[in-house]
């Protein structure tokens, strides 16, 4: 068995060790003396991991393709040893009947098409400059070469669902016919790699669970000429730098001394961050320790100084605020939730507020705003409570230590930011932990039905339970998944593994082991909810084999509506109506799932065994 991720390299890198005293702003040391410079690893600047709580839990990897790939199990890095297998693929060729394991033993594979395969030795080079037309067959036969060779190199993908990850091409660093020439024209070799990559793009976005594998944008991170081979090697090699050559030219009259000794190579570099990017990917798809509201405090933290005691002109913004700003704006686009707990005179504030952000960041983009007097620890519960949201599922930003000592004390699994002012940016927008593997609408509304819902839970202190859900005018859809191609499932999927509170097992599924369910007979019913406040979207899922419930969960934007009531009233009389006599339920007490403990029960089952059970006849 050979293991992943010890990279081959003819020297070690450079950069230094990453500081164990790191903070969890992107794990940014202590701050170097006066007139130095702290090293910084490339895989930590690219996927800070300061918000991880939980292991990946990598089991083991699959890699298809050629040398390139090959490294990522040739070596075995002593720090984090991750089984993996190598499957040589080359031209148009066909994967064996099966994998070197089974595949339920993978959880990821990587697949890598040569741009050997699409482009033949010195084809581009030999290419008549003036005969436009002839760069275009040639980038046309490569793109029909690509879908024909991804077609063959992702037979199990398409066979198990195996979540994939597609390796792309390196830019090349220059134009090889000259820097003066056009740049936007498929003449121009690093141009024609920009046009091959999307329609790579396009290509991978066809297959279920698959996504890019950036190796170009990893290059560029690391430094392009401390990667790649292409001034040496031909172009259509397109892979890392290494001494290859060196071995074959010892016996010339004057040998060169090996590339490693003519410039600074990073190769175990780039493919450390490779793996840490793959890692990352993994726990995006996965929503491992996902965030789903992140607080934050105004005064210098979302600007410059203490607004109350500013005199005479203003501090600029320029810069880190406005970069802060700008990532709260991405994260609400990506389904998260904003909200705001500040010391601070709420009138004061609001009247401020255009002229510190302009419209960069409206208060209307916050769920939750609370500004005033009260201790942070008393406004972040109040926040918490609204939103329904976990401390663990939170990331808490403020300037001030003492604050984050006294909520990270309050709030059990709460993660805070603040310490590296410069790496906050950073930590929001690039860490596992705050991307999604897809937006959905849900996610582009998602502040707009908390701010309906806290609306929703204000009448309903006015009217009796009774009459506050006779009124509310509630209309539930529901769709039936039995494929992991219905345009419901991502969705589906996503709310499956976000979901803690209102989960009945608290049960976490890949894509793959979903599909082997579904095409083993499983089927997922997906509900959708409106009220006459807002429209909540896909809050609502049932996994069911046969007459049995596997899992229940539900959205705690619509806890307290009896939603789940009639999700399991359609589940039985739809259960009645196909001849069962008896439907089976389980539910697998975990430590964030008691709110849904009563769930069955509520909905006349009855205990037996250690399940539950509702008899139709």
């Amino acid at each position: 068995m050979t293991s992943l991720w010890r990279f081959l390299s003819p020297r070690r890198s450079d950069f230094g060790p990453v500081s164990s005293a790191a903070s969890r702003d992107g794990d940014i040391p202590a701050s170097p003396a006066a007139g130095s410079r702290s090293p910084r690893d490339p895989k930590e600047f690219r996927i800070p991991t300061g918000l991880r709580a939980t292991p990946t839990g990598l089991r083991r990897i699959l890699v298809i393709g050629s040398c390139l790939v090959e490294d990522l199990v040739s070596y075995s890095n002593d720090s984090r040893a991750t089984p993996g297998d190598f499957v040589l693929f080359n031209n148009i060729g066909r994967l064996p009947d099966t994998p070197p394991q089974p595949i339920a033993a993978y959880d990821v594979q990587i697949v890598q098409i040569p741009l050997r395969t699409l482009l033949a030795d010195a084809h581009f080079a030999k290419l008549k400059y003036h005969r436009t037309e002839d760069y275009q067959l040639v980038f046309d036969q490569a793109v029909q070469r690509l879908s024909l060779a991804l077609d063959a190199a992702m037979r199990w993908n398409r066979e198990t669902g195996l979540a994939s990850l597609v390796v792309n091409y390196f830019r090349p660093q220059q134009d090889v016919l000259g820097r003066l020439l056009p740049r936007n024209d498929l003449r121009n070799f690093s141009y024609f790699i920009d046009r091959l990559n999307e329609s790579l793009a396009d290509l991978v976005a066809g297959y279920a669970n698959s996504h890019i594998l950036d190796f170009d944008a990893i290059s560029a991170s690391i430094g392009r000429i401390h990667v790649q081979d292409e001034h040496l090697w031909m172009l259509n090699h397109n892979s890392t730098l290494s001494d290859f050559d060196a071995a074959h030219d010892r016996a010339r009259l004057h040998p060169p001394p090996p590339v490693s000794r003519q410039s600074e190579l990073r190769i175990d570099a780039f493919f450390d961050a490779v793996h840490a990017e793959i890692e990352a990917m993994i726990r995006t798809l996965r929503q491992i320790d996902a965030v789903k509201l992140v607080i934050v405090d105004l005064d210098d933290t979302l600007w410059r100084g203490v607004l109350a005691e500013e005199s005479g002109e203003a501090k600029t913004n320029e810069g880190w605020p406005f970069g802060l700003v700008e990532a709260l704006d991405v994260l609400k686009a990506r389904g998260i939730l904003l909200a705001i707990a500040s010391k601070n005179d709420d009138a004061t504030i609001r009247a401020a507020w255009d002229s510190q952000l302009g419209d960069r960041l409206e208060l209307a983009d916050f769920a939750v705003v609370m500004i005033g007097w009260n201790p942070k620890v008393e406004s972040v519960a109040a926040i918490l409570q609204q939103v329904n949201v976990l401390p663990s599922s939170t990331v808490f930003i403020d300037d001030n230590p003492v604050e984050r000592a006294a909520i990270e004390a309050a709030f059990p699994g709460i993660r805070t930011l603040g310490a590296d002012l410069y790496g906050i940016r950073r930590t929001l927008l690039w860490s596992a932990e705050t991307q999604v593997p897809f937006i959905s609408d849900e996610s582009g509304r998602r502040t707009e039905m908390i701010r309906a819902q806290v609306v929703r839970e204000e009448t309903r202190k006015t009217v009796s339970r009774t009459e506050f859900l006779n009124n509310l005018d509630i209309r539930v859809a529901s769709d039936v998944i039995t494929t992991i191609g219905h345009g419901r499932f991502p969705r589906t999927l996503e709310l499956i593994n976000k979901t803690n509170q209102f989960n009945t097992t608290g049960h976490r599924w890949t894509s793959e082991a979903m599909q082997a369910a579904l095409q083993e007979g499983a089927v997922i019913h997906a509900f959708s909810v409106a009220d006459r406040f807002t429209d909540y979207g896909l809050v609502g899922a049932v996994l069911v084999r046969g007459a049995a419930i596997e899992q229940l969960v539900m959205s705690c934007r619509v806890v307290g509506l009896d939603i789940e009531r009639r999700m399991l009233a359609r589940i039985i009389d739809g259960l009645k109506r196909d001849g069962s006599t008896r439907v089976s339920a389980c539910f697998l007490a975990t430590d964030r799932n008691a709110p849904c403990a009563d769930v069955f029960a509520d909905s006349g089952f009855r205990a037996e065994g250690e399940g539950w059970v509702f008899d139709l006849d």
